[in-house]
C-alpha cells in the first residue's frame, strides 16, 4: 500500500514536471520541436503548429516535410541525415510554408542530445525566420550590383581611396588616363599623381573634408601618368560615409581636360594676338549678341569711340548714335539687312 502510494506521488510530480517543461516550451518566442534517435519526430511546440496551421498529428513523424519547400527539402533532409550519421549539431537554411501558404526563409538548427551511455535519445531543434534577414541581404546585393555596374561602366574615371590618400580600388577609365593597372595604383598615394605645384592645395582640400568643414571640393589639376607625361584632370571630390561593414572612403570622380585646356590656351592666345593687332592697325572688333541685344568691343574699340565708364555701351543703338548723322541710316539699314539674312 504505501509502496503503491509512493509510486503515485512521484509518477504525479513527473507529470507535473512534464507538463510545466511543455507550458514553457510552448511560451518561448520560437518554434522548436523533438525528435527520436532516428529522426522522426515527436513533438513540435504550440507556435510550430500554430505557424504552419499543421496539426501534432499531422507534423509526426515525417509529416513536417510537407511545410518545407520543395526545392529545399532534399538539401535539408540530406543536411539531416548527415547529422544523424555523424551524431553532430546541424544547422540549415531554407523555405518554410506558413498557414498562409506563404514561403519565408527559416534557419533549422537542431542538436542531438546523449544519455549518461553516450547514446543520442533526442533530438531537440528550433526555426529561425529569416525573411527579413534575406530581403535586406538581397537589397543590399543588388544596390551593389548597380554600383558595380555604375562604376565599371562610368564614361569618366573613378577612383576610392582611403583617409590617408591611399586607392583602394579604380575604375578602367582611371586607369588608362592615369596609364596605371589597378594593382600598381593600390600601391601608390593619390599624391604621388599629382603635380608637385597643385599637392599642397589638393590635401589641404582633402584635410578639410575629412575634418567635416566641407562637404566636397571640385580642382583642375596637372596629374603624372606612368610614362611621365602630364595630364589635366578635373575631379569632383566627396568623403563617403562610412557603415557598420564598409569604413568611410574618398571618391574622386576624374575627367581628362587636356584637349579642354590647350584649347583655352590656344585661344587665349589667338585673343592677345587680335589685340596686338587691333592696337598697332588701330582697329577694333565687337560681338553683337543677338537674342540678348548685348554688344561687346574690343579695348581698341573703347578708344576709337571714346566710351567712358559711366557710358551705358551694350547696346546696338550707343554704336549707331556714334555715327555721322548723314552714314546712320545707311549703316542700320545694312545692318538690319545683314541681321534678315544672318550673314
Amino acid at each position: 500500500m504505501v509502496f503503491d502510494v509512493l509510486k503515485h506521488t512521484e509518477d504525479k510530480r513527473r507529470e507535473d514536471e512534464s507538463e510545466d517543461i511543455r507550458l514553457v516550451v510552448d511560451t518561448i518566442p520560437t518554434l522548436a520541436w523533438s525528435a527520436r534517435p532516428d529522426g522522426s519526430a515527436e513533438f513540435f511546440n504550440q507556435r510550430w503548429l500554430d505557424y504552419t496551421g499543421l496539426s501534432a498529428k499531422q507534423a509526426l513523424g515525417s509529416g513536417w516535410e510537407v511545410a518545407i519547400h520543395p526545392d529545399d527539402l532534399p538539401r535539408i533532409l540530406e543536411t539531416f541525415r548527415e547529422a544523424l550519421d555523424s551524431l553532430q549539431p546541424f544547422e540549415v537554411e531554407g523555405r518554410f510554408r506558413r498557414f498562409d501558404g506563404e514561403f519565408r526563409w527559416f534557419l533549422f538548427r537542431g542538436s542531438p542530445l546523449r544519455d549518461r551511455s553516450g547514446k543520442v535519445a533526442k533530438w531537440y531543434g528550433t526555426n529561425t525566420d529569416l525573411e527579413e534577414r534575406k530581403r535586406a541581404e538581397e537589397a543590399l546585393r543588388k544596390s551593389e550590383e548597380r554600383w558595380r555596374s555604375v562604376f565599371e561602366n562610368s564614361a569618366i574615371g573613378v577612383a576610392l581611396t582611403d583617409h590617408n590618400g591611399r586607392f583602394l580600388t579604380t575604375n578602367h577609365v582611371f586607369q588608362a588616363m592615369m596609364g596605371y593597372t589597378e594593382e600598381e595604383l593600390r600601391a601608390l598615394h593619390i599624391l604621388d599623381l599629382t603635380h608637385e605645384d597643385y599637392r599642397q592645395a589638393n590635401w589641404a582640400l582633402i584635410t578639410e573634408l575629412l575634418e567635416g568643414t566641407r562637404r566636397q571640393f571640385q580642382i583642375e589639376k596637372q596629374h603624372r601618368r606612368k610614362d611621365g607625361s602630364l595630364i589635366w584632370v578635373s575631379n569632383n571630390v566627396s568623403l563617403v560615409p562610412g557603415t557598420e561593414r564598409v569604413p568611410r572612403f574618398i571618391m574622386a570622380l576624374s575627367e581628362d581636360i587636356t584637349q579642354r585646356k590647350r584649347a583655352e590656351d590656344t585661344l587665349r592666345a589667338s585673343e592677345a594676338f587680335l589685340l596686338d593687332a587691333q592696337r598697332l592697325t588701330r582697329t577694333c572688333s565687337w560681338r553683337h549678341e543677338v537674342l540678348s541685344g548685348k554688344v561687346t568691343v574690343s579695348a581698341e574699340g573703347l578708344a576709337m569711340y571714346g566710351i567712358e565708364p559711366e557710358d551705358d555701351a551694350s547696346s546696338v543703338d550707343f554704336y549707331h548714335s556714334r555715327k555721322h548723322p548723314k552714314d546712320r541710316p545707311e549703316v542700320e539699314h545694312a545692318y538690319a539687312a545683314a541681321l534678315l539674312r544672318k550673314n
